[in-house]
């Protein structure tokens, strides 16, 4: 396992909320030689109903719940899951009181030394993130794809791989709590309103994705969405190379019918025609992954072999039958109103929407 400088043995972290990766932050600061201890919000039952065998095979002290300062005040850093809101007085107390808030890609980022490219943005984010994968494991480069989805940093790190990437989807959430993390190459793929309920406002909301290029240096890569207004203006924050995607003369992947065209420096031609990619959306994807497999080292021939392979994801758009010349899309993953939206901006003709799931704060107004 990699050596992680902000971890010393002994030092006491608490790590808040026990789910995917608030267990394999347990796994991996043990491994590292801290005292761990979790505190939970479920009820005692049900917490040891989900838990209580790993909470055993850890012996790690806990609570279930609520979060408390009598359990939490003797630790140096509070690793906080991403579903746990920041806003919790008993987190502002213990901040004031010199405890470190952090997350995932805070506490991992001192441990990589690969080439870490990360993706954030409201929608799109998985199957960029899976798309570049494929582009530079095509290319002959070892990559690990996780983050947001599949696998937490945390296992990669356990683990003890040494791959030539690290391609990982960054939620809001995620950010929030990244401090110094660093990636060389970052994308910004939209921002449309999604988590206003968590976040309070759209340019909070923004405020959180941006987080993503806050520590890169002039010479790493920013990869912005051209097309989306909110991404041009917010541009101007960004002190890493700027490259843009989208429909603009200026985008440095300029989406031209099927066709993306990148200046690097000199033009390179990309056509989706005939890929499952070629629809509005996917030129949108595409064009951002291809930025950062270049950026990456991938040459053009690899590239375009992987995007004629790629495969898009389940749940996205995904046709699963015609009745009596009705076709039905399954897009369960479009989350928020501006998913929806792009959607429907794909098909032709009338469309009977069935729609559902919690509400984040959007407006639903027509």
């Amino acid at each position: 396992m990699k050596r992680n400088t902000l971890i010393q043995a002994g030092i006491r972290v608490a790590v808040l909320g026990l789910g995917v990766s608030g267990r394999a932050a347990v796994r991996y600061l043990q491994a590292c030689g801290a005292e761990v201890r979790v505190s939970d919000n479920r009820q005692q039952q049900q917490l040891l109903e989900k838990e209580g065998e790993f909470l055993e095979k850890a012996g790690v002290s806990w609570e279930a719940g609520e979060h408390t300062s009598a359990f939490l005040e003797c630790c140096d850093i509070l690793f906080v899951s991403p579903g746990v809101p920041l806003n919790l007085p008993v987190l502002m107390c213990l901040q004031r009181k010199g405890a470190r808030i952090m997350g995932e890609l805070a506490l991992a980022s001192p441990a990589l030394s690969e080439t870490v490219i990360a993706i954030t943005g409201t929608n799109g984010k998985t199957t960029v993130t899976t798309l570049i994968g494929e582009l530079l494991k095509g290319a002959g480069q070892s990559a690990f794809v996780g983050g947001n989805i599949g696998t937490p940093l945390f296992e990669y790190l356990l683990k003890g791989d040494q791959f030539d990437a690290v391609v990982l989807e960054a939620s809001s959430f995620q950010l929030d709590t990244a401090g110094e993390f660093r990636p060389d190459i970052a994308l910004l793929l939209n921002v449309t309103p999604d988590h206003i309920d968590r976040h309070g406002s759209l340019a909070e909301y923004a405020r959180a994705k941006m987080k993503i290029f806050a520590h890169q240096k002039p010479t790493d890569i920013a990869i912005i969405n051209g097309d989306d207004p909110l991404c041009r203006s917010l541009a101007g924050e960004i002190g890493s190379r700027k490259m843009f995607f989208g429909h603009g003369q200026d985008c440095h992947a300029r989406i031209a019918g099927k066709q993306i065209i990148l200046r690097w420096p000199e033009y390179e031609i990309y056509d989706l025609a005939g890929t499952r990619m070629d629809n509005s959306t996917g030129g949108l994807n595409c064009a951002a992954a291809i930025l950062a497999a270049r950026s990456a080292g991938c040459s053009p021939d690899r590239i375009r072999a992987g995007l004629a392979a790629f495969r898009p994801l389940h749940h996205r758009m995904e046709p699963v039958a015609e009745v009596a010349g009705v076709v039905y899309y399954d897009d369960s993953k479009a989350t928020n109103t501006g998913a929806v939206l792009t959607a429907l901006a794909q098909i032709d003709g009338r469309v009977v929407l069935i729609a559902g799931g919690r509400d984040k704060g959007d407006d639903y107004t027509l």
